[in-house]
């Protein structure tokens, strides 16, 4: 079964997104935001998914004004036949974090939360509001909860924060962790993508961590085109640094529509692991999801 580890649905008419209707579009490393202000329900992602064999999916937080609301949203949309499960939202770092993940541990498909600890001082790059403390405060607190409750973090970072949030994990080993966006290779060519791979083999060394090979359409908006041997070397080295056990292929749908079709990332992502076998391509493209997000 194709998974797709990774996508999101917005329905801008019945719901509140703040990031999407309030004030202006705004920029960020992946482009305007100005072409994500329309609803993208679930039929509109399956019209671009299940074209590339898509039958399930990992459902990731999109912003919902009501982050439980969201959680229970996506619950109906899966209870209406297309398998989802669901990784939603809470501030980690707030104050009763721990009492908000016992609620959404409630909703029968929430199998993680998903909280952003890539901070940057440009707010082009940022997808923090400020600088997340990793240490013995509430989020070291709403980690270690994680674990307890069997519910694994969907973490966005940057190479520079890798080495302490790797040291988080080896003190936290119950706790399951999923990099998204490959870890954000923000700077696409050496030394910066050198500080990607070192910080990368930090967090493989830590056996709960897994990575989601997706996003890199945000970082390199011709990766289907002219970028497209940057895309095989950055799936190849993550893949060669994780194994190919704890990687999964994702689309990141619709933020990566801004770069890319449906069908020319997954043809990307195939051409990129043509050369193994079709055991491991069918553990990248949805064995994994299937048994990481328990399906």
């Amino acid at each position: 079964m194709r998974v797709d580890a990774h996508f999101h649905v917005w329905d801008l008419e019945a719901h509140r997104y703040p990031w999407l209707q309030d004030g202006a579009p705004v920029v960020r490393v992946y482009g305007s935001s100005a072409p994500l202000r329309q609803s993208y329900r679930i039929d509109d992602y399956l019209a671009d998914a299940r074209a590339s064999g898509v039958e399930a999916g990992v459902y990731v937080q999109c912003g919902m004004q009501d982050p439980l609301e969201e959680a229970r949203y996506v619950q109906s949309l899966s209870d209406g036949g297309f398998p989802i499960m669901i990784v939603g939202y809470a501030d980690m770092s707030a104050d009763g974090a721990c009492t908000m993940l016992q609620r959404f541990a409630e909703v029968p498909n929430v199998r993680g939360i998903r909280f952003s600890i890539a901070w940057d001082a440009d707010p082009a790059v940022t997808f923090a509001h400020a600088p997340v403390a990793l240490g013995d405060g509430n989020f070291g607190r709403a980690f270690a909860k994680l674990g307890e409750l069997g519910l694994r973090l969907d973490c966005m970072l940057y190479p520079a924060q890798m080495p302490e949030f790797a040291t988080l994990c080896a003190q936290h080993p119950s706790t399951a962790v999923v990099i998204n966006h490959t870890g954000m290779p923000l700077e696409a060519i050496d030394p910066g993508l050198q500080r990607w791979r070192d910080g990368m083999r930090m967090l493989a060394e830590q056996p709960q961590v897994c990575v989601k090979i997706s996003g890199l359409g945000m970082l390199v908006h011709d990766w289907t085109t002219t970028g497209a041997d940057w895309a095989a070397e950055i799936i190849n080295e993550t893949i060669e640094i994780f194994g190919v056990e704890r990687c999964m292929f994702a689309s990141n749908y619709p933020v990566e529509r801004l770069s890319s079709s449906f069908s020319a990332m997954v043809r990307i992502y195939e051409n990129a692991v043509a050369h193994r076998s079709e055991a491991d391509r069918r553990k990248l493209f949805g064995d994994n999801a299937l048994h990481l997000y328990g399906f």
